[in-house]
């Protein structure tokens, strides 16, 4: 077997690792990976131990913010919450890790996201504007709309489709956020008044019931960045079913993205 982060004779990094069963690698350029991350998976574990629901079963360095596999490090980029499906980054190479990393502090990433969230949204793209208060006690993380001595945070949200469902009204969105707070976009659609389906934190747990949503209807959709030149996109659309709330399946136009090594 090749060596984490050597390159095969295909010019494409070796990406034959200890993934999660549900994990499918969707594009790989030079050291960068985009892989898809399913509800329910971990980015990564809280300690170094080994986690069988984490993105890698490899032990994970919390300093280093990389698993670890023999002598090399895997670098996760960017992270989702864990009932979050979607794109997460990966990096094999430190120097590239660097470089990507800088690039989300700068807000020089595409992020997009879709969502589907209850009620009539608007027609009209709006861009939200929160300060936001996060708030970290060992594992429990919670975050809140303040009026000071928080952070901002700054989404652009657009209507994509308007669904109904069992008599309810529900709505597909799109959003960008042009920051990266935790939940940031879990707590700005329930501050006003469009928590998204199946959001057990921050939902309408009573609407969540109805509709019997056993996962959360957010998903990182696609993601986008130059480094030095090279323009790297991937893309994996959500392939939700609201006829089963309990799907948690990669689509089929998803499959067809998947780069073959």
């Amino acid at each position: 077997m090749e060596a984490v982060g050597q390159q095969s004779s295909s010019g494409q990094i070796n990406v034959n690792l200890p993934w999660h069963s549900g994990v499918v690698v969707i594009k790989s350029i030079s050291s960068v990976l985009a892989v898809y991350k399913p509800c329910g998976v971990r980015s990564h574990p809280n300690d170094n131990e080994i986690c069988q629901q984490a993105l890698l079963e490899a032990p994970y360095d919390l300093e280093k913010e990389a698993y670890k596999i023999g002598e090399n490090y895997i670098y996760l980029l960017n992270r989702l919450d864990s009932p979050t499906s979607g794109l997460m980054l990966l990096s094999t190479d430190f120097e590239a890790t660097q470089q990507v990393r800088a690039l989300f502090k700068i807000h020089r990433v595409q992020k997009i996201y879709h969502a589907i969230v209850k009620g009539y949204f608007p027609e009209k793209p709006l861009v939200w504007r929160d300060c936001l208060d996060v708030q970290h006690r060992g594992t429990y993380v919670r975050t809140r709309r303040t009026q000071e001595n928080g952070v901002w945070a700054k989404t652009k949200v657009r209507l994509l489709k308007i669904i109904h469902l069992k008599n309810e009204t529900l709505s597909l969105i799109e959003l960008q956020p042009l920051t990266g707070r935790t939940h940031q976009l879990r707590v700005q659609c329930a501050a006003r008044g469009f928590p998204i389906l199946g959001d057990k934190t921050y939902g309408d747990f009573g609407w969540n019931k109805r509709l019997k949503a056993e996962r959360l209807y957010l998903h990182a959709g696609k993601v986008s960045f130059n480094l030095g030149g090279i323009i790297f996109e991937a893309e994996c659309p959500s392939g939700w079913n609201l006829e089963n709330a309990q799907s948690n399946a990669v689509c089929d136009k998803c499959k067809d993205k998947i780069e073959k090594f």
